[in-house]
């Protein structure tokens, strides 16, 4: 069957009242979670760096460091990213393993507000490679305890309705930072200042998350407990 068949036949079969009846019940069990809509909503958040940092590093070479030749260096500071991130990943996995999710968490979002603005401070290659190379291995350990913690809190059957919603809001958040640079860089604001307020951003989400999660992680674990206190009616009936 010809392809443009196959993609027309596909239009038709797809049911607008379906669609938007999935969507209301993925944000109906997301409101209903409290623990699960506090991290989805710092994905807000992670748009909003993940927007900044993907033209970042380009800035930075163009417009401060090395202006000559920022395509040869921003390129090296993705391969330095990607060798952090790679590193960062097995060391994020024995990290989690030995803690709970939560310091993991808090402590790889503080370090990288921390890395980020010492990005917007330095003016040398090699130590933005070093600090680049360091921010890989400190946010790999953040994706390592957010991605293993979801099929925990969202059941199978709603796990897409879930991430139906996560990639709206993180990509509001990445089209809210390109209109925010677009705007004011570079008449308002200067490459050190998006590095500043990059890491201001990710501080926020630390906070955030260290104020809201710990409550909310220990009262499911009390209802869980309850629950598994609770007698069995088939067993006690048997």
């Amino acid at each position: 069957m010809p392809a443009c068949l196959t993609a027309a036949t596909d239009i038709r079969d797809i049911r607008i009242p379906l669609l938007l009846k999935d969507f209301w019940l993925g944000l109906r069990y997301i409101m209903g979670n409290r623990l699960l809509l506090v991290l989805i909503s710092g994905f807000l958040f992670f748009g909003i760096v993940n927007g900044v940092f993907a033209i970042l590093p380009i800035f930075s070479m163009k417009y401060k460091i090395s202006p000559d030749n920022y395509v040869v260096h921003s390129s090296l500071t993705t391969i330095f990213l990607g060798a952090g991130f790679l590193i960062g990943s097995v060391i994020g996995l024995k990290l989690i393993r030995r803690y709970t999710r939560i310091p993991i968490l808090i402590a790889g979002l503080f370090i990288s507000s921390v890395l980020i603005g010492g990005l917007g401070f330095t003016d040398r290659i090699e130590v933005y490679l070093l600090l680049v190379f360091i921010e890989g291995i400190a946010i790999a350990p953040i994706n390592i305890a957010l991605g293993s913690w979801m099929p925990e809190l969202v059941p199978p059957q709603n796990m897409g309705r879930v991430n139906a919603l996560i990639e709206p809001v993180m990509m509001l958040g990445h089209s809210l930072a390109l209109g925010f640079v677009a705007l004011f860089f570079p008449a308002w604001v200067s490459i050190t200042w998006l590095h500043y307020l990059l890491g201001i951003c990710t501080l926020g989400v630390s906070f955030y998350y260290l104020l809201a999660l710990p409550p909310l992680v220990r009262k499911r674990a009390s209802q869980a407990h309850e629950q598994e206190q609770k007698p069995n009616p088939t067993a006690s009936h048997s």
